[in-house]
């Protein structure tokens, strides 16, 4: 599970990873969630899968990420905000 002290890049790694096993294709920082085919209902389910892979909770802040380097910038603020 989840680690409040897991560095960004740990944090990106696991994004990457849950990304990847959902699109069948390793994404990078810069690709847009919307060209990645990542419809509502599959951010949904993604965003619980963050929830329970971080330990955390997601807010409003989730529906501003844009491209997969800001679910990683926002996953990885949630995580600092914990400490």
């Amino acid at each position: 599970m989840g680690d409040v002290a897991t560095p960004n890049h740990d944090v990106e790694g696991q994004v990457l990873d849950l990304l990847s096993s959902k699109l069948g294709m390793r994404p990078t920082r810069e690709d847009d969630l919307g060209i990645l085919n990542l419809d509502s209902l599959a951010l949904a389910e993604f965003s619980v899968e963050l929830e329970k892979v971080f330990s955390i909770k997601l807010d409003e802040g989730i529906l501003e990420v844009r491209t997969v380097g800001d679910v990683i910038d926002y996953t990885s603020d949630l995580l600092r905000a914990r400490k």
